[in-house]
């Protein structure tokens, strides 16, 4: 019998940016829940952010798709948890492998206009400028659109098994709860497939987080 993994693709930047002290980290809650659930567990890292390889966001996804088949190919049973732009990742890593199940954490389902993922990326280069400096925000807008626009097919794909659970804030100022309802009455995997809770939170569970560690416990 294939020995379980839990496998955590994060948000942008990765898990490897310093954070503000009191900011909710759900590595450390996953982390402990599979300590204690006695399942192995690993968080995937980003190139550029622990690393000298270039950072884009296709790379990101490259990543997130390797590991994941690399784990595959070692015969373990997969959980996938993908919060924001790790959540988006993950769901397009079902068109590839088969996991045993897939957990969506206020994940990056959007369909965004080019003018926004511009205007996102010269917010991100400002912060991040080690990461997006100016002269990369052109490449990795005509990534993020591609990475969306694939995510826009899959969602109309209705051939893949996997347990599909997503856990949404309704004062989420990233992914609106309205645009997520909207996905789950067009889309056929979200009819089909997935289960949606929502909590009284917003993107970065600053409300706290024993809701989020209580879902994450009850479906890993």
């Amino acid at each position: 019998m294939p020995q379980k993994i839990l496998l955590y693709a994060p948000g942008f930047p990765g898990e490897a940016i310093p954070r503000e002290p009191r900011e909710t980290r759900v590595i450390d809650i996953i982390s402990e829940i599979a300590q204690q659930e006695e399942i192995n567990f690993e968080t995937i890292s980003y190139p550029g952010i622990s690393d000298e390889r270039p950072f884009t966001f296709e790379n990101t996804k490259l990543q997130v798709f390797e590991v994941i088949k690399n784990k595959i190919n070692q015969d373990y049973s997969v959980t996938l948890v993908g919060q924001s732009w790790g959540g988006l990742i993950s769901l397009l890593a079902l068109d590839q492998y088969k996991l045993d199940k897939l957990l969506l954490i206020t994940p990056f389902l959007l369909d965004l206009p080019r003018d926004e993922i511009t205007s996102i990326l010269k917010m991100y280069s400002q912060e991040f400028p080690n990461l997006i400096p100016q002269n990369s925000i052109e490449k990795n807008a005509n990534e993020i659109q591609a990475i969306l626009n694939s995510f826009i097919n899959t969602l109309q794909k209705d051939n893949n098994q996997t347990d599909i659970k997503i856990l949404a804030n309704i004062e989420d100022e990233i992914v609106p709860i309205n645009l997520l309802n909207n996905l789950f009455s067009t889309s056929n995997i979200f009819k089909s497939k997935m289960t949606l809770t929502t909590l009284s939170n917003d993107h970065d569970f600053s409300h706290g987080k024993n809701e989020l560690r209580t879902w994450l416990k009850n479906n890993v």
